[in-house]
């Protein structure tokens, strides 16, 4: 049996599409067997010489699917899903694989980012500022865009994310004037992710917290 699991697999496609002959992308798994003396050996036959930065790929390849290949039998070839006991594909066995290999995922904020109330434009950009992808000036320099980058609002500081977002002395007043002033301690975030995990709704109403967790994408969207 051959094993592929994640981002492997995607791996896999990737370098079978890129080395692997048209004629053999249909074929079954016995067709890259061949016999020899020392037994059974992988024949991927390449239709060209791999670049020197694809090795260490096509190395992970065989480490994957194994360096010495299943028996040949009459048996048809079958795909097996080997993170579920019944072997069958599920959507819940993928997200929980992916869960379990991503970093931090339990602090991801979802009701302020996949919430059903917000509009979709307002949360994806949510979302996009998040990830610090929104294009700001230092994002479209990263992109390399030729750009003189000072923020639209105070001219001070460079426009990136975080600033424009949390630190602008501009944005800062319109935070200072929806936060609570009196029995709260509300330390600003270096990063707007960080801000938005720290996002606390104790002590609120059912209703209080609705409309608390609008907050964060009404003022990003607006600023």
């Amino acid at each position: 049996m051959v094993t592929l699991v994640g981002g492997t697999l995607l791996t896999v496609f990737k370098l079978l599409r890129t080395y692997i002959r048209l004629q053999y992308t249909q074929g079954s798994i016995s067709e890259f067997i061949t016999e020899s003396e020392f037994g059974h050996d992988w024949s991927l036959n390449l239709r060209r010489d791999p670049r020197t930065s694809k090795l260490p790929q096509l190395l992970s390849l065989l480490q994957s699917i194994g360096a010495t290949p299943p028996n040949l039998d009459a048996a048809e070839d079958t795909i097996c899903w080997s993170l579920s006991k019944d072997e069958h594909f599920t959507v819940k066995t993928t997200y929980d694989h992916l869960l379990g290999n991503e970093e931090n995922v339990e602090n991801f904020p979802t009701r302020l980012i996949w919430n059903h109330r917000i509009p979709p434009k307002i949360f994806f950009f949510t979302w996009t500022a998040y990830l610090n992808k929104i294009l700001v000036l230092d994002n479209l320099q990263k992109r390399g865009h030729q750009l003189a980058n000072a923020c639209y609002f105070c001219l001070r500081n460079e426009e990136c994310a975080n600033h424009l977002l949390l630190h602008c002395p501009y944005t800062r007043e319109i935070w200072a004037g929806i936060l609570p002033q009196f029995g709260w301690c509300w330390p600003f975030a270096r990063t707007f992710a960080l801000f938005l995990q720290g996002w606390n709704c104790k002590g609120l109403t059912t209703q209080g917290k609705r409309i608390w967790y609008f907050i964060p994408a009404a003022i990003a969207w607006g600023v």
